[in-house]
């Protein structure tokens, strides 16, 4: 049986509302209280369930590895090749124990598939049903002791964005605890592109910015020769 809470549906399995610690076995009115589950910190936006953390791996799903890239000027020759590629933020594996990997837009797109069996890249209009679940708040996406003032993180979604910052096409290192931003898997055409720092070959999509200062929520679009952070949603 799957509950209704404030962020859509989720089969609790015994897990706890992490409001009032009941489970599902006593009566409680879902509906109007349960933010996420307490136990297993699962979070639902209407009937899609997201993963609370940064995707972390080096394999696509048919077991192919992707190639870890360090090196700036390799960065942009990969993205501007039309190759996968992933890094740590500042090449410092220390940085994705907290937010996992980047990930250039051509591994997101590669067909050999880069999120985990049972999951999938979101796209526009799955970041936009988000965006609308959360009231456009910002903060309610981001972990506690994220973000400052008037940006500083509630995370009442459960979702525990970090602001992780992410890797420019050119390939440096940009903006750690400014603003992070996640993939989705929705092209943008020569007619809706936002951006104008991209440049080379490489295909644009869409992504989801949230900063360190404001309640606010973006949506951009950015050539796949950049590196941003992924979240994934149940299929």
């Amino acid at each position: 049986m799957a509950f209704k809470c404030k962020i859509g549906l989720h089969s609790w399995n015994g897990c706890k509302c992490s409001d009032c610690e009941k489970t599902r076995d006593e009566q409680h009115d879902w509906s109007n209280d349960c933010e996420k589950c307490s136990k297993c910190g699962k979070t639902r936006d209407g009937n899609q369930e997201w993963m609370i953390k940064n995707l972390d791996i080096v394999r696509f799903r048919n077991g192919d590895l992707i190639p870890e890239v360090k090196i700036r000027e390799d960065w942009n020759s990969m993205g501007n090749n039309g190759k996968p590629a992933w890094c740590y933020f500042d090449n410092d594996p220390s940085n994705g124990n907290q937010s996992g990997k980047i990930y250039n837009g051509h591994a997101i797109a590669d067909p050999r598939g880069l999120a985990p069996l049972g999951y999938h890249i979101p796209t526009q209009k799955e970041f936009e049903k988000l965006i609308q679940t959360v009231k456009g708040h910002g903060n309610a996406l981001k972990s506690i002791g994220q973000g400052i003032g008037k940006g500083s993180g509630s995370n009442e979604s459960g979702f525990s964005a970090i602001i992780a910052g992410f890797r420019g096409n050119a390939g440096y290192f940009v903006s750690k605890g400014e603003r992070t931003g996640f993939w989705s898997l929705t092209l943008a055409d020569s007619s809706n592109r936002t951006s104008g720092f991209t440049i080379g070959p490489s295909p644009y999509s869409f992504w989801m910015e949230v900063d360190n200062t404001t309640d606010n929520i973006y949506i951009n679009n950015n050539g796949f020769s950049y590196g941003f952070s992924v979240r994934c949603v149940k299929d």
